[in-house]
Protein backbone atom coordinates (compact mmCIF):
# COMPACT_ATOMS: atom_id res chain seq x y z
CA UNK A 1 0.00 0.00 0.00
CA UNK A 2 2.59 2.25 1.06
CA UNK A 3 4.36 2.53 -2.34
CA UNK A 4 0.46 3.08 -4.22
CA UNK A 5 0.36 5.81 -1.40
CA UNK A 6 4.31 6.99 -2.86
CA UNK A 7 3.41 6.41 -6.54
CA UNK A 8 0.03 8.67 -6.08
CA UNK A 9 1.24 11.35 -3.70
CA UNK A 10 4.00 11.92 -6.81
CA UNK A 11 1.42 12.01 -9.66
CA UNK A 12 -0.67 14.23 -7.97
CA UNK A 13 2.63 16.12 -7.05
CA UNK A 14 2.67 16.71 -10.98
CA UNK A 15 -0.66 18.04 -11.27
CA UNK A 16 -2.16 15.06 -12.38
CA UNK A 17 -6.57 14.85 -11.52
CA UNK A 18 -6.88 11.42 -11.42
CA UNK A 19 -3.57 10.52 -8.69
CA UNK A 20 -5.08 13.29 -6.46
CA UNK A 21 -8.66 11.78 -6.06
CA UNK A 22 -6.50 8.19 -5.95
CA UNK A 23 -4.32 9.67 -2.66
CA UNK A 24 -7.46 11.52 -1.36
CA UNK A 25 -9.65 8.07 -1.10
CA UNK A 26 -6.83 6.36 0.17
CA UNK A 27 -6.27 8.86 2.99
CA UNK A 28 -10.01 8.20 3.84
CA UNK A 29 -9.94 4.60 3.68
CA UNK A 30 -6.39 4.99 5.96
CA UNK A 31 -4.45 3.37 3.69
CA UNK A 32 -2.22 6.41 2.99
CA UNK A 33 -0.86 8.71 6.11
CA UNK A 34 -2.68 11.68 6.99
CA UNK A 35 0.82 13.36 6.37
CA UNK A 36 0.85 12.34 2.46
CA UNK A 37 -2.49 13.90 2.13
CA UNK A 38 -1.50 17.00 3.64
CA UNK A 39 1.65 16.98 1.48
CA UNK A 40 -0.38 16.76 -1.50
CA UNK A 41 -2.62 19.44 -0.44
CA UNK A 42 0.19 21.91 -0.13
CA UNK A 43 1.87 21.12 -3.21
CA UNK A 44 -0.63 20.39 -5.94
CA UNK A 45 -0.60 23.56 -8.47
CA UNK A 46 -3.19 25.95 -7.70
CA UNK A 47 -4.34 26.00 -11.49
CA UNK A 48 -4.96 22.34 -11.37
CA UNK A 49 -8.81 22.06 -11.81
CA UNK A 50 -8.10 18.97 -9.21
CA UNK A 51 -11.41 17.89 -7.17
CA UNK A 52 -12.00 18.39 -3.62
CA UNK A 53 -12.36 15.84 -1.37
CA UNK A 54 -15.97 16.68 -0.85
CA UNK A 55 -16.78 16.17 -4.88
CA UNK A 56 -16.97 19.64 -5.65
CA UNK A 57 -14.07 22.08 -7.61
CA UNK A 58 -13.96 24.31 -4.58
CA UNK A 59 -15.29 26.96 -6.65
CA UNK A 60 -18.41 25.78 -8.31
CA UNK A 61 -21.14 23.26 -7.23
CA UNK A 62 -20.36 19.96 -8.16
CA UNK A 63 -22.66 18.87 -11.28
CA UNK A 64 -25.25 15.70 -10.30
CA UNK A 65 -23.69 15.62 -7.16
CA UNK A 66 -19.98 13.78 -8.29
CA UNK A 67 -16.92 14.75 -8.42
CA UNK A 68 -15.98 16.49 -11.72
CA UNK A 69 -13.24 14.51 -13.09
CA UNK A 70 -10.33 16.06 -15.97
CA UNK A 71 -11.48 14.78 -19.13
CA UNK A 72 -8.46 14.89 -20.39
CA UNK A 73 -6.24 11.02 -19.71
CA UNK A 74 -3.25 10.88 -17.61
CA UNK A 75 0.20 11.76 -19.55
CA UNK A 76 3.74 12.11 -18.50
CA UNK A 77 4.75 15.47 -17.77
CA UNK A 78 1.40 17.52 -18.78
CA UNK A 79 -0.34 19.11 -16.70
CA UNK A 80 -4.35 19.45 -16.93
CA UNK A 81 -4.34 17.16 -19.67
CA UNK A 82 -2.24 19.55 -21.89
CA UNK A 83 0.73 18.10 -24.75
CA UNK A 84 3.69 17.43 -22.54
CA UNK A 85 5.19 20.80 -22.01
CA UNK A 86 2.38 22.99 -22.92
CA UNK A 87 1.68 26.21 -21.15
CA UNK A 88 -1.86 26.32 -21.92
CA UNK A 89 -1.41 29.38 -24.11
CA UNK A 90 -3.34 28.64 -26.96
CA UNK A 91 -1.77 31.75 -29.39
CA UNK A 92 1.56 29.88 -28.28
CA UNK A 93 0.90 25.74 -28.21
CA UNK A 94 -1.57 25.57 -31.16
CA UNK A 95 0.02 27.95 -33.73
CA UNK A 96 -3.07 30.68 -33.95
CA UNK A 97 -2.02 33.74 -35.77
CA UNK A 98 -0.08 31.45 -38.20
CA UNK A 99 -2.84 29.64 -39.73
CA UNK A 100 -3.95 31.68 -42.71
CA UNK A 101 -7.38 30.25 -42.13
CA UNK A 102 -8.07 31.58 -38.85
CA UNK A 103 -6.55 34.97 -40.15
CA UNK A 104 -9.34 35.44 -42.17
CA UNK A 105 -7.66 34.91 -45.22
CA UNK A 106 -9.10 32.86 -48.24
CA UNK A 107 -6.86 30.50 -50.08
CA UNK A 108 -8.81 29.50 -52.74
CA UNK A 109 -10.37 33.38 -53.38
CA UNK A 110 -8.31 34.43 -56.20
CA UNK A 111 -7.73 38.45 -57.28
CA UNK A 112 -10.26 40.06 -58.48
CA UNK A 113 -11.23 39.75 -62.59
CA UNK A 114 -9.98 42.20 -64.95
CA UNK A 115 -12.95 44.06 -66.60
CA UNK A 116 -13.24 43.17 -70.29
CA UNK A 117 -11.88 45.77 -72.55
CA UNK A 118 -14.33 48.62 -73.71
CA UNK A 119 -14.25 49.07 -77.43
CA UNK A 120 -16.43 51.47 -77.60
CA UNK A 121 -15.74 54.18 -75.29
CA UNK A 122 -17.83 56.77 -76.31
CA UNK A 123 -20.66 54.44 -76.58
CA UNK A 124 -22.34 53.86 -73.41
CA UNK A 125 -24.03 51.13 -74.30
CA UNK A 126 -21.89 48.59 -75.72
CA UNK A 127 -17.98 47.10 -74.79
CA UNK A 128 -17.79 45.58 -78.46
CA UNK A 129 -18.60 46.61 -82.09
CA UNK A 130 -20.93 43.48 -82.16
CA UNK A 131 -22.95 43.39 -85.55
CA UNK A 132 -23.55 46.64 -86.31
CA UNK A 133 -20.67 48.79 -84.91
CA UNK A 134 -20.37 51.46 -81.97
CA UNK A 135 -22.97 54.04 -81.50
CA UNK A 136 -25.75 51.80 -83.58
CA UNK A 137 -28.50 49.38 -81.62
CA UNK A 138 -28.08 45.85 -82.47
CA UNK A 139 -31.74 45.79 -83.03
CA UNK A 140 -30.99 45.53 -86.70
CA UNK A 141 -28.11 42.81 -85.87
CA UNK A 142 -29.59 40.44 -88.64
CA UNK A 143 -29.51 43.70 -91.45
CA UNK A 144 -25.93 44.49 -90.73
CA UNK A 145 -24.81 40.64 -90.93
CA UNK A 146 -26.47 40.90 -94.34
CA UNK A 147 -25.24 43.91 -95.76
CA UNK A 148 -21.80 43.43 -94.55
CA UNK A 149 -21.41 39.98 -95.88
CA UNK A 150 -23.01 40.94 -99.34
CA UNK A 151 -21.10 43.94 -99.75
CA UNK A 152 -18.47 44.02 -102.62
CA UNK A 153 -17.95 47.24 -103.88
CA UNK A 154 -18.46 50.53 -101.39
CA UNK A 155 -17.18 54.12 -102.80
CA UNK A 156 -17.84 56.70 -99.56
CA UNK A 157 -16.89 59.35 -101.59
CA UNK A 158 -14.17 60.70 -98.77
CA UNK A 159 -11.03 62.36 -98.88
CA UNK A 160 -9.25 64.49 -101.95
CA UNK A 161 -7.95 64.33 -105.31
CA UNK A 162 -9.71 62.04 -107.79
CA UNK A 163 -10.26 58.43 -107.07
CA UNK A 164 -12.99 57.09 -105.68
CA UNK A 165 -11.84 54.24 -103.23
CA UNK A 166 -13.98 51.33 -103.14
CA UNK A 167 -12.82 50.60 -99.51
CA UNK A 168 -14.45 46.71 -99.65
CA UNK A 169 -12.42 45.42 -102.39
CA UNK A 170 -9.85 47.95 -103.92
CA UNK A 171 -12.24 47.80 -107.42
CA UNK A 172 -11.41 52.37 -107.20
CA UNK A 173 -12.85 54.74 -109.72
CA UNK A 174 -11.77 57.48 -110.94
CA UNK A 175 -13.33 61.24 -110.80
CA UNK A 176 -13.86 62.79 -114.82
CA UNK A 177 -13.77 66.65 -114.65
CA UNK A 178 -14.61 66.30 -110.49
CA UNK A 179 -12.27 66.45 -107.49
CA UNK A 180 -12.99 65.32 -103.67
CA UNK A 181 -12.99 68.42 -101.75
CA UNK A 182 -12.50 66.18 -98.39
CA UNK A 183 -15.98 67.07 -97.17
CA UNK A 184 -17.06 63.54 -97.06
CA UNK A 185 -19.22 64.05 -100.80
CA UNK A 186 -18.68 64.52 -104.62
CA UNK A 187 -20.37 67.81 -105.93
CA UNK A 188 -21.46 67.31 -109.30
CA UNK A 189 -22.64 70.14 -111.20
CA UNK A 190 -24.51 68.67 -113.73
CA UNK A 191 -25.89 70.20 -116.81
CA UNK A 192 -23.10 69.67 -119.81
CA UNK A 193 -20.09 69.55 -117.48
CA UNK A 194 -19.51 65.62 -118.12
CA UNK A 195 -18.43 65.47 -114.77
CA UNK A 196 -18.66 62.06 -113.66
CA UNK A 197 -17.23 59.17 -112.04
CA UNK A 198 -15.57 56.33 -113.57
CA UNK A 199 -15.98 52.77 -112.42
CA UNK A 200 -13.82 49.35 -112.94
CA UNK A 201 -15.05 47.61 -115.74
CA UNK A 202 -17.23 44.17 -115.29
CA UNK A 203 -18.27 45.18 -111.62
CA UNK A 204 -21.93 44.39 -112.87
CA UNK A 205 -21.70 41.63 -115.13
CA UNK A 206 -19.79 39.92 -112.61
CA UNK A 207 -23.12 39.18 -110.51
CA UNK A 208 -26.10 37.06 -110.57
CA UNK A 209 -28.09 38.90 -107.98
CA UNK A 210 -27.58 42.51 -106.68
CA UNK A 211 -28.56 45.21 -105.13
CA UNK A 212 -26.89 49.26 -105.80
CA UNK A 213 -27.52 51.41 -103.28
CA UNK A 214 -26.41 55.02 -103.64
CA UNK A 215 -27.51 58.42 -101.02
CA UNK A 216 -27.77 61.49 -102.97
CA UNK A 217 -29.19 64.97 -102.29
CA UNK A 218 -30.44 65.60 -106.04
CA UNK A 219 -30.40 69.38 -107.06
CA UNK A 220 -33.12 68.46 -109.65
CA UNK A 221 -32.89 69.95 -113.37
CA UNK A 222 -33.60 68.40 -116.73
CA UNK A 223 -35.24 64.87 -117.21
CA UNK A 224 -33.38 62.06 -118.29
CA UNK A 225 -30.03 62.44 -115.71
CA UNK A 226 -28.12 59.59 -114.71
CA UNK A 227 -27.73 58.68 -110.91
CA UNK A 228 -25.94 55.42 -112.29
CA UNK A 229 -25.92 53.51 -115.43
CA UNK A 230 -24.03 50.46 -116.11
CA UNK A 231 -23.72 48.96 -119.25
CA UNK A 232 -22.35 50.27 -122.19
CA UNK A 233 -23.28 52.37 -126.13
CA UNK A 234 -22.61 51.95 -129.32
CA UNK A 235 -19.83 54.36 -129.44
CA UNK A 236 -17.94 51.82 -127.20
CA UNK A 237 -15.91 51.73 -124.31
CA UNK A 238 -15.79 55.33 -123.08
CA UNK A 239 -17.76 56.93 -125.17
CA UNK A 240 -21.54 57.84 -124.83
CA UNK A 241 -24.01 56.99 -127.98
CA UNK A 242 -27.25 55.07 -127.74
CA UNK A 243 -27.43 52.61 -125.12
CA UNK A 244 -27.54 49.24 -125.87
CA UNK A 245 -26.91 47.05 -122.64
CA UNK A 246 -27.71 48.42 -119.41
CA UNK A 247 -29.29 49.21 -115.99
CA UNK A 248 -29.57 52.87 -114.52
CA UNK A 249 -31.91 54.89 -112.82
CA UNK A 250 -32.76 58.25 -113.61
CA UNK A 251 -34.83 60.85 -111.12
CA UNK A 252 -37.00 61.96 -113.45
CA UNK A 253 -37.71 60.87 -117.64
CA UNK A 254 -40.20 61.96 -119.90
CA UNK A 255 -43.20 61.38 -118.01
CA UNK A 256 -42.11 63.33 -115.31
CA UNK A 257 -41.19 60.52 -113.06
CA UNK A 258 -38.48 58.62 -111.97
CA UNK A 259 -37.12 55.38 -113.88
CA UNK A 260 -35.77 51.96 -113.16
CA UNK A 261 -34.50 50.30 -116.93
CA UNK A 262 -32.24 47.37 -117.63
CA UNK A 263 -32.16 46.29 -120.92
CA UNK A 264 -30.06 43.62 -123.32
CA UNK A 265 -31.36 45.81 -126.63
CA UNK A 266 -31.43 49.39 -125.86
CA UNK A 267 -34.23 51.61 -125.42
CA UNK A 268 -37.48 49.44 -127.00
CA UNK A 269 -36.53 46.48 -125.24
CA UNK A 270 -36.43 47.98 -121.49
CA UNK A 271 -37.86 46.06 -117.98
CA UNK A 272 -38.62 49.60 -116.91
CA UNK A 273 -39.91 50.23 -112.91
CA UNK A 274 -41.75 53.30 -113.39
CA UNK A 275 -42.19 55.55 -109.76
CA UNK A 276 -45.33 57.27 -108.95
CA UNK A 277 -43.35 60.96 -109.64
CA UNK A 278 -39.95 62.24 -109.84
CA UNK A 279 -37.21 62.06 -107.39
CA UNK A 280 -37.90 64.99 -104.53
CA UNK A 281 -34.85 67.48 -104.30
CA UNK A 282 -32.83 66.78 -101.20
CA UNK A 283 -31.15 64.08 -99.84
CA UNK A 284 -32.84 60.63 -100.51
CA UNK A 285 -31.71 57.45 -100.54
CA UNK A 286 -32.07 54.91 -103.43
CA UNK A 287 -31.81 51.02 -103.92
CA UNK A 288 -32.45 48.96 -107.15
CA UNK A 289 -32.59 45.26 -106.00
CA UNK A 290 -32.36 42.80 -109.26
CA UNK A 291 -33.41 39.14 -108.95
CA UNK A 292 -31.84 37.47 -111.48
CA UNK A 293 -34.33 36.35 -114.49
CA UNK A 294 -36.95 37.24 -111.92
CA UNK A 295 -37.37 40.80 -110.48
CA UNK A 296 -36.90 44.32 -110.29
CA UNK A 297 -37.50 46.16 -107.61
CA UNK A 298 -36.94 50.23 -106.96
CA UNK A 299 -36.73 50.74 -103.60
CA UNK A 300 -36.88 54.97 -101.93
CA UNK A 301 -36.12 56.09 -98.37
CA UNK A 302 -36.33 52.62 -97.94
CA UNK A 303 -40.50 52.26 -99.39
CA UNK A 304 -41.13 50.25 -102.21
CA UNK A 305 -41.51 52.17 -105.28
CA UNK A 306 -42.06 49.56 -108.00
CA UNK A 307 -40.70 46.46 -109.47
CA UNK A 308 -41.08 44.61 -112.65
CA UNK A 309 -40.90 40.69 -113.76
CA UNK A 310 -38.00 39.51 -115.61
CA UNK A 311 -38.03 37.36 -118.01
CA UNK A 312 -35.79 34.37 -118.69
CA UNK A 313 -32.25 35.20 -120.14
CA UNK A 314 -32.01 38.72 -118.10
CA UNK A 315 -29.28 38.47 -116.41
CA UNK A 316 -26.61 41.10 -115.33
CA UNK A 317 -23.82 38.49 -116.59
CA UNK A 318 -25.35 39.28 -120.28
CA UNK A 319 -24.34 43.18 -119.94
CA UNK A 320 -21.39 44.44 -121.35
CA UNK A 321 -20.83 46.55 -118.46
CA UNK A 322 -17.33 48.79 -119.61
CA UNK A 323 -18.92 52.42 -119.11
CA UNK A 324 -19.66 51.59 -115.71
CA UNK A 325 -20.64 55.38 -114.53
CA UNK A 326 -21.78 57.38 -111.79
CA UNK A 327 -23.57 60.65 -113.04
CA UNK A 328 -23.65 60.24 -116.98
CA UNK A 329 -25.75 58.38 -119.25
CA UNK A 330 -24.78 55.94 -121.81
CA UNK A 331 -27.00 57.98 -123.82
CA UNK A 332 -25.08 61.61 -125.45
CA UNK A 333 -28.19 63.54 -125.21
CA UNK A 334 -28.94 63.42 -121.66
CA UNK A 335 -27.47 66.16 -119.40
CA UNK A 336 -24.88 64.62 -116.77
CA UNK A 337 -26.30 64.73 -112.89
CA UNK A 338 -26.59 67.41 -110.78
CA UNK A 339 -26.29 66.29 -107.33
CA UNK A 340 -24.31 65.75 -103.73
CA UNK A 341 -23.15 62.24 -103.88
CA UNK A 342 -22.53 60.83 -100.57
CA UNK A 343 -22.05 57.14 -101.11
CA UNK A 344 -22.31 54.33 -103.69
CA UNK A 345 -22.76 50.37 -102.77
CA UNK A 346 -22.86 47.85 -104.82
CA UNK A 347 -23.59 44.41 -102.85
CA UNK A 348 -23.65 40.75 -104.62
CA UNK A 349 -27.32 39.47 -103.19
CA UNK A 350 -30.60 40.69 -103.91
CA UNK A 351 -31.47 42.41 -100.13
CA UNK A 352 -34.76 41.86 -99.15
CA UNK A 353 -37.12 44.57 -98.31
CA UNK A 354 -36.89 44.70 -94.63
CA UNK A 355 -32.67 44.87 -94.98
CA UNK A 356 -33.35 47.85 -97.47
CA UNK A 357 -35.13 49.66 -95.03
CA UNK A 358 -32.71 49.16 -92.05
CA UNK A 359 -30.32 50.05 -94.53
CA UNK A 360 -31.32 53.55 -95.38
CA UNK A 361 -32.57 53.67 -91.42
CA UNK A 362 -28.47 53.36 -90.52
CA UNK A 363 -27.83 56.02 -93.47
CA UNK A 364 -24.80 56.31 -94.95
CA UNK A 365 -21.01 55.57 -93.65
CA UNK A 366 -22.41 52.80 -90.88
CA UNK A 367 -19.26 52.15 -88.05
CA UNK A 368 -19.89 48.33 -89.35
CA UNK A 369 -19.38 48.23 -93.31
CA UNK A 370 -15.48 48.72 -94.14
Amino acid sequence: MDHVCALAATRANRGRGYASLLLAALGLLGGCSAFDAALLERDRDPSDAGTALDGSSGDEPATDGGPTLDASPPGDGGTDGRADGGTGDAATDSGAGNDDRDAGVDEDAGSAPTPPEDLCPDDPDKLAPGSCGCGESEDFAATCDALASGLVHRYRLSGDGTTAIDSASGADGTLVNATLDGSAALTLPGGTSDAYVDLPDGIVSARTDATVEVWLDWAGGNNWQRVFDFGTSNGGAGTQGSGTTYLFFTPSASAGAMRAAFSLDGFMAEKQVIGSAALMTGLHHVALVFVDQGEMRLYVDGALEGSVMLASGDSLSAITDDNNWIGRSQFASDDELGAVVHEVRIHGVALSADDVAASYALGADPPFLP
